[in-house]
């Protein structure tokens, strides 16, 4: 993934784990999140997921987070929308309370 980042942009910067500096400076910045959810991971849940993201200029233009519990790969682009495996999602026309989820920490 980083070679083909370094050769597919312009120079660009990285951050792992976003935590640092905010905002970034001008250019073009890609975000790696390795374990997103650590905490769900180490505790056997299924929704921790590795996050890249592209920013430009201050804009996030790219983004891909993967789910490989659930082999789910969310992608979005600037302009282009967000795909599920390749699929556009749809809102559900269907509401109800007891199916939102409002925590997933272990307790």
């Amino acid at each position: 993934m980083q070679a083909r980042a370094r050769t597919s942009h312009t120079p660009s910067g990285a951050w792992c784990q976003p935590a640092g500096v905010w905002p970034l400076a001008t250019g073009e910045w890609w975000l790696i999140d390795p374990v997103g959810g650590n905490v769900n991971a180490v505790h056997g849940m299924p929704d921790w997921n590795i996050g890249v993201s592209l920013v430009r200029d201050g804009r996030p233009v790219l983004a891909v987070v993967y789910f490989p519990v659930l082999d789910e790969m969310f992608t979005a682009t600037e302009g282009g929308g967000a795909f599920l495996n390749g699929v556009r999602p749809r809102v559900s026309a269907l509401y109800s309370r007891s199916c939102r989820e409002v925590t997933s920490s272990p307790l």
